[in-house]
C-alpha cells in the first residue's frame, strides 16, 4: 500500500483535455478509524492529505489567470474536494485494470502527450498538477473500455463494439466499487453515492447568518466565491 502515490503521467502516462474547474464533482463521507493524514482511500490504496492538498494548490495556480481574466472564482473546498474526488476514481479503475491484466494506452497517451505539451510553459509543479487531474478522469474512461472489452471476449464476444465494451467496463467498474472500501477524509465534502461521486454536506456546525448558509451549499456560486478571503478561494 502507498500514502504518497506517484503521479498517473509518471505511472501510466495520460491526460484529459483541461477541463472546466467549476465542473469537478464533490463528494464526502465521515470515517470511523480514519488514519491521520490520510484524504483518499480506494481499495488498497491511499492518497495522503498532503498529496491532495500540493495538488489542489498548484492547480489553482494554474487555472488562477483565466479565472482572473473571467472574473470567476471558485471556493477552495469546492476545487479540493473535485481534485479528491477525480483523483480516487483513477485510483481505483487503475486496480481495477491491474487486476484483469489490462494496459491503458493509445488514446490515453496522445492525450497526455497533448495536455503537457499544451502546459509546457507553465512551472514544473502547475505542469504536473494539471496533467495529473486532467489525466484522472480520462484514466478513468479508457480502463473502464479496456476492461470492457477484455470481458466481453473472455464471454465469447471476439470483436465487441466500442459503445459494448464501454458498457460493460461501467458494470465492471461499478461492481469494483461496490466491493471495495472508497473513503475521503471528511474535509473535502465529497463521498461515493451509487457508484458516482456526489456533493455530500459533512459539516457539523448550524449556519447562524446568510453568509454562513451560502457557505454551506455545496453547489459552485462564483458569486459566493469572490467575496472569499484569496486563502479560501481560486481566483
Amino acid at each position: 500500500m502507498s500514502t504518497t502515490p506517484r503521479p498517473l503521467r509518471r505511472r501510466r502516462r495520460s491526460l484529459a483535455g483541461l477541463v472546466a474547474a467549476s465542473a469537478l464533482l464533490l463528494s464526502g463521507c465521515g470515517a470511523t478509524g480514519w488514519n491521520p493524514g490520510v484524504g483518499v482511500r480506494a481499495g488498497d490504496e491511499t492518497i495522503s492529505n498532503a498529496r491532495v492538498e500540493q495538488i489542489t494548490a498548484a492547480y489553482c495556480e494554474a487555472l488562477s489567470g483565466q479565472l482572473e481574466e473571467a472574473g470567476q472564482a471558485i471556493e477552495g473546498r469546492l476545487l479540493r474536494g473535485g481534485v479528491a474526488g477525480e483523483l480516487a476514481l483513477a485510483l481505483a479503475a487503475e486496480q481495477l485494470a491491474a487486476e484483469h491484466g489490462v494496459d491503458v494506452a493509445g488514446q490515453y497517451d496522445r492525450q497526455v502527450a497533448a495536455i503537457e505539451k499544451a502546459v509546457a510553459d507553465l512551472p514544473e509543479d502547475q505542469q504536473e498538477a494539471v496533467v495529473e487531474v486532467e489525466a484522472a478522469r480520462v484514466y478513468v474512461a479508457e480502463a473502464k473500455a479496456a476492461v470492457g472489452r477484455a470481458l466481453l471476449i473472455e464471454e465469447g464476444n471476439a470483436a465487441p463494439a466500442q459503445e459494448e465494451a464501454v458498457a460493460r467496463g461501467e458494470e465492471a467498474f461499478a461492481d469494483w466499487l461496490a466491493e471495495h472500501e472508497m473513503r475521503f477524509d471528511p474535509s473535502y465534502g465529497v463521498a461515493l453515492e451509487d457508484g458516482a461521486l456526489a456533493p455530500v454536506d459533512t459539516g457539523l456546525s448550524f449556519a447562524v447568518s446568510d453568509a454562513a448558509e451560502q457557505g454551506g451549499k455545496m453547489e459552485a456560486d462564483p458569486g459566493y466565491a469572490a467575496g472569499l478571503p484569496s486563502s479560501q478561494r481560486c481566483g
